[in-house]
């Protein structure tokens, strides 16, 4: 873990290995014990593709000590994060919940359908059958409150 300074009141852990199963998996495991059990000042995490942004109070805590507790309690996780139960008061992706979205494919609602099929040459009937078949997983929640980025597209309908 590369740890860096992100402004006067938050630390940036980036993992390496980019985008990967196994990063998103500590990240997720980091995330989910700082919220189960706060270091000093922490004020909250944001989980990302391969980093985790955690903001705290300076007036709690420095970048220096902030840094040491993130590297002890990443040492202290295990090989591989635990599933939470529901009564952790944790929901997300760190929880590791199934959500079932329902979707339309409706052509008022699908404007880009016909965009797909011609750039996948999928006829709209197997771009629905792929596209609700799959499970897709929340890598991360962007910039918009709630905007889950996913993954898991199958790849027979990536587009330009």
């Amino acid at each position: 873990m590369d740890v860096h300074p992100y402004g006067d009141s938050a630390l940036l852990a980036c993992f390496p290995g980019g985008m990967s199963e196994a990063t998103r998996a500590i990240v997720a495991a980091l995330s989910l014990s700082l919220a189960r059990d706060r270091l000093p000042g922490l004020v909250e995490t944001v989980p990302g593709y391969d980093s985790l942004l955690v903001a705290f109070d300076p007036f709690l805590t420095g970048h220096a000590d902030l840094e040491a507790g993130l590297r002890r309690r990443l040492s202290l996780l295990e090989a591989g994060p635990r599933n939470p139960s529901p009564d952790d008061g944790v929901s997300g992706d760190a929880a590791g919940g199934t959500l079932v979205l329902p979707v339309c494919y409706d052509a008022e609602f699908a404007p880009d359908m016909e965009a797909v099929s011609a750039a996948t040459g999928l006829s709209p009937g197997e771009i629905v059958r792929l596209h609700s078949g799959a499970d897709y997983l929340v890598w991360m929640i962007g910039f918009l409150p709630g905007f889950p980025y996913l993954g898991g597209m199958p790849p027979g309908l990536a587009t330009p």
